[in-house]
């Protein structure tokens, strides 16, 4: 029989469902990307806030009023009384000591690089996606998927220090808006310089494109290996066919050699051995 060693087979996929898997994985593909586009573009705006912050948290001096005295900016600054006294557990401060003030520029500035340094990251590795996946440049899917796992803790770094910043912020508002209540002046609302709300959503975002990049990155790095729809080819041996004639057998008569047996001296005829007939 004739074998076909030219034949393909195609995966047990079919085409339906490698076109709904490319399709899913485009959707979280642009999705992964426009939430690190948005928290890109959200972390150069909280990185400018936070400067705003740090600008207004150097001294005491910076506690004050608007100019129509419906708020109180509050700095971000860490303020103690220059002597207290302690007895037993009671803890005694002089009101009207002197109060030693320390700034927290450098909680500030440390949630600020990583704003900056997560937003560059960002906008690198959405440059960098694009060009593997239209083979512009040195770089392909692979390197593309690694970038994003390092951009994944970069996130996650960023979410949770951008979170102190706003909680410490929160904190110190808090405090002065107490104290305005208990003062009598609960018409009067404690305010943090810089917009928190701004600086929250980079936080919560951070987090939301390190999840989405993470998925994303998995996916390509599972995918790349057997990517949907690609044919593979093999010598797979075809069935023979029942139909074929089969070859035909000749068989060729066994020769013998031949035995002279002298007269009178051996056994007879009928004596003689099967083979020997």
């Amino acid at each position: 029989p004739t074998y076909n060693r030219n034949k393909t087979f195609t995966s047990s996929l079919t085409t339906e469902t490698m076109a709904i898997q490319k399709k899913f994985l485009h959707v979280i593909t642009v999705f992964s990307r426009l939430v690190t586009l948005v928290f890109a573009s959200l972390a150069i705006w909280a990185f400018l806030e936070t400067q705003v912050i740090l600008k207004h948290s150097k001294s005491l001096d910076d506690l004050k009023y608007t100019d129509d005295y419906k708020k109180m900016m509050v700095p971000m600054i860490l303020c103690l009384p220059e002597e207290f006294s302690i007895d037993g557990d009671t803890v005694s401060v002089n009101a009207g000591g002197e109060i030693q003030c320390e700034s927290l520029d450098f909680l500030i500035n440390s949630c600020a690089a990583s704003l900056l340094f997560a937003s560059v990251s960002s906008f690198v590795f959405i440059i960098i996606d694009w060009m593997s996946r239209h083979n512009k440049g040195p770089f392909n899917m692979s390197a593309a998927a690694g970038m994003g796992l390092f951009l994944f803790f970069i996130l996650l770094m960023t979410g949770i220090t951008t979170g102190a910043l706003v909680e410490q912020n929160m904190h110190w508002v808090e405090t002065h808006q107490i104290v305005l209540n208990n003062m009598g002046y609960s018409d009067i609302t404690a305010e943090a310089y810089g917009n928190l709300a701004v600086i929250t959503s980079a936080s919560v975002f951070a987090f939301i494109a390190a999840m989405v990049t993470a998925v994303d990155a998995t996916l390509i790095r599972c995918c790349a290996k057997n990517p949907a729809g690609k044919i593979v080819e093999t010598a797979a041996p075809m069935p023979a066919d029942e139909t074929a004639p089969m070859p035909s057998k000749t068989v060729e008569p066994a020769t013998t050699s031949e035995t002279t047996v002298p007269f009178g001296n051996g056994p007879a005829a009928s004596d003689r051995p099967a083979w020997l007939a």
